[in-house]
């Protein structure tokens, strides 16, 4: 993976919502098979439990909390392998 990955951005395709941008990662990427579909479907489930945390303060229990980085982490590593960082000149 890597190297000429078109990033919906790049498509100049947008979205206006948490939702719609999962939607559009979802169709870019995974329909595509260049992210992991299951992984894809964790994350995804967690946007309920963010929005409760985030508009609501809802409390979220300190194991469910480490779930959710280290799920994070996972996520991060596998879009850093499609596109890698730059490196310094």
């Amino acid at each position: 993976m890597g190297g000429n990955i078109v990033s919906p951005h790049e498509e100049n395709r947008y979205a206006k919502t948490h939702s719609g941008t999962w939607q559009l990662f979802g169709e870019s990427f995974v329909n595509t098979e260049r992210f992991e579909r299951q992984l894809f479907s964790d994350a995804r489930d967690t946007l309920e439990l963010r929005l409760g945390a985030d508009y609501e303060a809802k409390h979220v229990q300190r194991e469910t909390a480490k779930a959710v980085v280290e799920l994070a982490t996972r996520f991060v590593s596998v879009i850093e392998t499609l596109y890698p960082p730059e490196s310094p000149s």
